[in-house]
């Protein structure tokens, strides 16, 4: 799966799309085609999470 992280993620900068969507989308899709549906709950709510984290602005 992690093979095609950046490919995905480079393509989604390439078209335009802000970074953070990127970092977002791409390990989003790669776990949704993985058929690890669950876990993407847990990405969105890591990130929901990293948001409050002052090191990460």
């Amino acid at each position: 799966m992690l093979i095609w992280f950046l490919p995905v993620f480079l393509l989604f900068l390439m078209i335009g799309l802000p970074v953070f969507f990127g970092l977002l989308a791409a390990p989003g899709i790669l776990l949704w085609l993985n058929g690890q549906e669950r876990d993407i709950t847990l990405l969105y709510r890591n990130v929901y999470n990293g948001m409050d984290s002052f090191p990460l602005m």
